[in-house]
């Protein structure tokens, strides 16, 4: 038990949320379900920008109605110009999880045609105020995080974030393989199979990723919800996701070991590799390089260009190096920010 004050009692005198204003924007408010089109059409300008390689789904919007740990009224914002158009839209969520710490999340975007007008100041100082006033809602004596993602093709964002007392924290590295050519799958270990992760291992993957990320930068224990919006939503391929089953706890029951699980957002789109993870007392037994094999070789089979995935530049496992090393290069960056209460 930690020894801190709550979060609540530490963000008891946090400022209030801000209404933004700003010339431009004639009408801010909270979004609804009518908007989903608007804002992704406005996140998708935006991606053709910051992120080329990661394009959003329109899922991505949708699920900011569709979960328990959104409330639309408090953890959204739309801006509007006077013609109607959606200049800027906003998001905080907190994740679930809170093994060792609160986590806020800040997602978002100006349209590329309203930048460099101090519209982004506005909606990112919301968001922090908004972030601050969810993790006060917390009686957990643990830290709690605003994090706010910024690619490195998207300058402005990152200078915004400093200039808002935000400390850049992490680096990941986008990485693509094509698949212009077979890929012979390597053989798993003794004892070891390799399947598609269809519905019934779901659930043994989950628990095998909470074990596989416990020593990772940011994340948290994955909560059932969460992980079924994954392995249940309408973008995720079975024939593009394996696990590695073993018998090695005694059980009856084969225990997930490794996984490497992808999604496909449109027929025409590379896949991107969700997750990849090895179990702790199943590392340094070229589980990885295996799952990812089986993984390649089934895109070239399916006729895919290529696969994504992204990587932390500081990976206490190494993958990075395991990347390069099965053909992966890197094609863009990304910073986490982060403040810390």
């Amino acid at each position: 038990m930690s020894s801190q004050p709550s979060l609540r009692d530490r963000l008891a005198e946090r400022p209030a949320v801000p209404v933004p204003n700003h010339p431009d924007v004639v009408t801010w408010r909270a979004a609804g379900p009518e908007d989903i089109d608007a804002i992704w059409r406005l996140q998708r300008a935006a991606d053709e920008i910051d992120s080329p390689e990661r394009l959003s789904p329109r899922s991505a919007i949708t699920e900011t109605f569709e979960t328990s740990n959104v409330d639309p009224t408090r953890d959204t914002l739309v801006g509007l110009a006077e013609n109607g158009e959606y200049v800027a839209h906003a998001l905080c969520v907190v994740a679930g999880g809170h093994a060792t710490r609160v986590q806020s999340y800040l997602f978002g975007a100006v349209h590329p045609l309203w930048r460099g007008r101090g519209i982004g100041g506005e909606v990112l100082a919301w968001q922090l105020a908004r972030s601050a006033e969810q993790l006060a809602e917390y009686d957990l004596g643990l830290p709690g995080w605003s994090m706010l993602y910024a690619d490195a093709q998207n300058p402005a964002l990152q200078a915004l974030a400093r200039t808002h007392g935000l400390v850049p924290e992490r680096y990941y590295q986008e990485m693509r393989h094509p698949l212009d050519r077979p890929v012979t799958p390597l053989a798993p270990p003794e004892g070891v199979r390799i399947v598609n992760c269809t519905e019934e291992f779901y659930d043994r993957t989950r628990i095998a990723r909470n074990d596989a990320f416990r020593d990772n930068w940011g994340s948290q224990p994955n909560t059932k919800e969460r992980w079924n919006r994954l392995v249940r939503g309408g973008h995720f391929r079975g024939d593009l996701s394996f696990v590695a089953l073993a018998h090695d706890d005694g059980g009856k029951q084969e225990r997930v070991v490794g996984f490497a699980l992808s999604t496909v957002t449109e027929p025409a789109e590379d896949a991107l590799i969700e997750l990849v993870g090895v179990i702790r007392d199943w590392r340094g037994r070229r589980l990885a390089p295996a799952l990812l094999t089986h993984l390649l070789n089934a895109g070239v089979e399916g006729d895919l260009p290529s696969v994504i995935l992204e990587v932390d530049s500081a990976s206490p496992t190494g993958a990075n190096t395991l990347y390069a090393g099965l053909g992966f290069a890197s094609v863009g960056e990304t910073t986490v920010f982060i403040r810390e209460y």
